[in-house]
């Protein structure tokens, strides 16, 4: 078996691998096959990743696929089990925002959108404008696999409240037996702990709270949210927070 985080971005994939590797002594691998989100990439290259021993049996990684009939095929063919993070969309965002200031270089190497918003204030038009013209294709992402129900629903708000019963979830889902305690699972993938892992986790675990957008996020980001995303907000569950 392998299992496969399916999710958009900053919902959460790295907290939840870390945690299900620690639980279930899976290998976490921490490189993705190639792939490209924006335009509904071609998942076959999944295929190549795992026949170049890249992912092997009894590991976990993450790629931010969206659901579609050849990637069930892929996942069906080579044991691998879905589970997909959502997060407010609000707090989504903020992260997202911080990630990009974070790793600059990778969004201007791959010529990303969010390459316009780097070394600029959270309320600068051109952050804003991203927030209104390309923020929904990962709102958008996380509502198909909601849609799609084959994947385990896993929220990031439940990371934080409630791991244990996301464990017992992931176990029910997974058909495996933990291989240590849930408490010590959960201690070993606290964000002080992966942290402590090296500097990349260091720069890429930011804060690990819940509704810290409410501090950052001005009036001009809760219109946007309001007049573009909000069916989708509602969709994926959020609507009202």
């Amino acid at each position: 078996m392998r299992i496969l985080v399916a999710a958009p971005p900053k919902t959460g994939n790295v907290w939840l691998e870390k945690l299900l590797s620690a639980a279930f002594d899976f290998e976490w691998v921490r490189s993705a096959p190639a792939y490209d989100h924006w335009n509904r990439g071609d998942p076959s290259p999944l295929g190549d990743f795992i026949a170049a021993g890249s992912y092997p049996e009894r590991s976990i990684c993450h790629q931010h696929y969206w659901p579609s009939p050849k990637l069930f095929e892929l996942t069906e063919r080579h044991g691998i089990k879905l589970l997909t993070t959502l997060r407010d969309p609000y707090d989504q965002f903020v992260s997202w925002y911080y990630y990009v200031q974070n790793f600059p270089e990778w969004f201007v190497a791959a010529a990303d959108p969010a390459q316009r918003p780097i070394g600029k204030p959270i309320d600068d038009p051109d952050v804003l404008d991203f927030l209104e013209r390309y923020f929904g294709v990962f709102l958008d992402l996380g509502v198909e696999w909601v849609d799609s129900g084959r994947s385990l629903i896993v929220r990031y708000e439940s990371l934080h409240s409630d791991p244990e019963g996301v464990l017992q979830a992931a176990q029910q889902w997974l058909g495996l037996e933990p291989v240590r305690p849930f408490s010590e699972a959960i201690a070993a993938a606290s964000a002080e702990s992966m942290r402590r892992m090296g500097p990349d986790l260091q720069r890429h675990i930011r804060s690990g709270t819940v509704n810290n957008s409410r501090e950052l996020l001005t009036a001009a980001h809760l219109e946007i949210f309001r007049r573009v995303h909000a069916e989708r907000v509602t969709r994926l569950g959020y609507a009202g927070r």
